[in-house]
């Protein structure tokens, strides 16, 4: 339930959420809060879907580059607001807009989204380890892979600043302490014309890691 000092309207929904914008009206700051769809029911794999989302975000705090989050309960989460300008909202709008558009100001933009978009995926494969670290010496494991790097998963800040968003299908990355081998994750062909060559060459799981998105 919304507080009487608060004010919400839906911004729109994907697969199993909602995503609503709610202002404080004493401040005028807002925030987005993303809820269950009523039409899902309270699953554990929906929560399973939610912490991932949660504590990736979490851990990622520190980066520019990825959505920052206030909290977490539930099926529900509070983030950060993306610029809420029609058609530039996100990479996926953005890119369509510009489309064909080819001035030295756009193309030199386009580079700086990329270079910064970059510095995100690196920052989400380096998350800090809580212990274990020394067993890898200088040659630190991935932790997360995002696994839905996508244009429509950036949001854009009204600064012109992409942040990764979107986290849900995480893979938290494992490795062997032995071997000091990464152990890998099941490949899933979800939204296939996202995906990376060496998981669409032979058209079925794969055991993928995180370069699959480094593509």
């Amino acid at each position: 339930q919304i507080p009487d000092t608060y004010s919400a309207r839906i911004l729109g929904n994907g697969w199993f959420r909602n995503a609503w914008e709610v202002t404080d009206q004493f401040n005028g700051k807002s925030m987005a809060i993303k809820t269950l769809r009523l039409e899902r029911d309270f699953l554990k794999e929906y929560y399973e879907l939610h912490r991932r989302d949660a504590v990736a975000m979490e851990r990622l705090t520190p980066s520019p580059y990825v959505m920052d989050i206030y909290g977490f309960c539930g099926q529900s989460a509070m983030t950060e607001l993306a610029f809420l300008e029609k058609g530039i909202n996100n990479l996926y709008r953005l890119s369509t807009g510009l489309k064909g558009i080819s001035t030295p100001y756009v193309l030199q933009s386009k580079l700086q989204i990329a270079a910064m978009l970059s510095l995100g995926v690196a920052h989400i494969h380096s998350v800090d380890l809580d212990n274990g670290t020394a067993t890898f010496a200088n040659n630190l494991p991935a932790t997360i892979a995002h696994y839905d790097i996508n244009p429509r998963n950036v949001i854009m800040t009204p600064e012109g600043v992409p942040k990764i968003n979107d986290f849900n299908v995480a893979e938290f990355l494992t490795w062997d302490q032995k071997t000091k081998q990464k152990c890998g994750f099941n490949s899933r062909l979800h939204e296939p014309w996202w995906r990376a060559p060496e998981e669409m060459i032979s058209y079925h799981n794969i055991t993928a890691d995180e370069f699959v998105e480094v593509y």
